[in-house]
């Protein structure tokens, strides 16, 4: 509702990304998660030209130390 209220474009699309991010996030996840529950799908999964996307986005919290390492 905030972002259909945005005065601008350039507003809406800022406050858009990182609702975008969130649902790439937990498609990643659910697809994850059901191609481990069904093998017909993990088959699917794994011939498809989409599943290097998949895999980039399918984290976990316990993912987050490499993501987010910084080096000294």
């Amino acid at each position: 509702m905030q972002v259909g209220q945005a005065d601008t474009v350039e507003a809406q699309a800022s406050m858009s990304s990182s609702m975008l991010g969130m649902l790439v996030y937990s498609m990643a996840r659910f697809i994850a998660i059901y191609a481990d529950l069904f093998d017909s799908a993990k088959d699917l999964l794994n011939q498809s030209p989409a599943k290097s996307v998949a895999s980039k986005w399918n984290f976990s919290s316990g993912n987050f130390d490499e993501i987010y390492r910084t080096n000294p």
